[in-house]
């Protein structure tokens, strides 16, 4: 796995590395292809995730170390119960079964988008993180709420809106493949306008190939292989896409692009967003949802025509 030159050049002096799951829950694997290239170029990392667990169920599944209390967890690989939704955990347990690795992932709950900062904030000052960086499959993350077919992208502006405000740190953000429910179209607008404003910092190539996407594998077929855990359609077809499947795989369209990572500069993707000034200072979650999506509903239905100005 190549990075793109101008990602491997915000990268290259970054000692301390946060990686976090972008949209929260299964995104958390998409840092792995990072973790395992970033680890080997002898780097600290701290794995994040935005969850989606209540408090009870948490604290059903784990003893969780409380960072913040109600806000901010550390859990590993000890579980009391199995739960039909817990990649954190579950990638966790992989480490220490697989690798005989210690790793534990730091959870962050729902909560509005300043609480979700002081997070980050808790998380920098326990670790000495110097660098942020955003994982996620598919392209949820570069909606900016508007365009049509912007998909499901409350969480992950919810978390682009928290790292915005974090001060002091590199912030960057990288994508895998494409999804359903997100315009493809619009993700290319996107990612135009971005390019203009230096944003964009170039894309390269995920081979079958690839030590990284083995290591992203074969934590994703030992979380699937677990009889009780949900599985994830998109990682399932952004993996066949890799290795040169191509049609349909209920519902999902695989085609080579599946293969493609986009890197970007977090704080101008975060910028462009139009639903985070709507959230930014709400202060209860259920709010946040329904401020969010009745942008974000809109935008999923209007369509753009616009001229190319040359």
């Amino acid at each position: 796995m190549n990075f793109s030159k101008d990602f491997e050049d915000r990268i290259s002096s970054s000692q301390k590395v946060l990686l976090v799951g972008a949209g929260g829950d299964f995104d958390i694997i998409s840092c792995l292809p990072l973790y395992y290239k970033l680890a080997a170029e002898g780097k600290e990392l701290t794995m994040v995730n935005f969850s989606n667990l209540q408090l009870e169920e948490l604290a059903e599944v784990t003893e969780a170390q409380v960072i913040l209390k109600d806000r901010l967890f550390m859990v590993g690989s000890n579980m009391k119960v199995a739960l039909e939704h817990y990649p954190s955990g579950m990638a966790s347990r992989w480490f220490e079964e697989t690798y005989q690795e210690q790793v534990p992932f730091y959870l962050i709950m729902k909560q509005s988008v300043a609480s979700m900062t002081e997070c980050y904030e808790k998380i920098i000052e326990k670790t000495g993180a110097d660098t942020i960086l955003f994982c996620g499959f598919g392209m949820r993350t570069l909606m900016k709420g508007d365009e049509e077919g912007c998909g499901d992208m409350l969480h992950s502006t919810m978390n682009l809106s928290a790292a915005k405000y974090v001060e002091g740190v590199e912030k960057l953000l990288v994508t895998f493949g494409i999804e359903k429910g997100v315009s493809f179209n619009s993700a290319m607008e996107n990612i135009s306008t971005l390019t203009q404003y230096k944003g964009y910092l170039g894309v390269s190539h995920f081979s079958q190939n690839d030590a990284e996407f083995h290591y992203m594998k074969h934590c994703y077929d030992f979380i699937a292989g677990q009889g009780h855990h949900e599985r994830s359609l998109l990682i399932e077809s952004i993996m066949l896409g890799i290795v040169g499947k191509i049609g349909m795989n209920n519902g999902y369209r695989v085609t080579p692009l599946m293969s493609h990572i986009h890197y970007f500069d977090l704080q101008s993707v975060a910028m462009a967003n139009k639903v985070a000034p709507m959230i930014d200072h709400v202060q209860e979650y259920q709010e946040i949802v329904q401020q969010g999506m009745s942008v974000i509903k809109g935008g999923n239905k209007s369509r753009k025509f616009d001229l190319i100005q040359l």
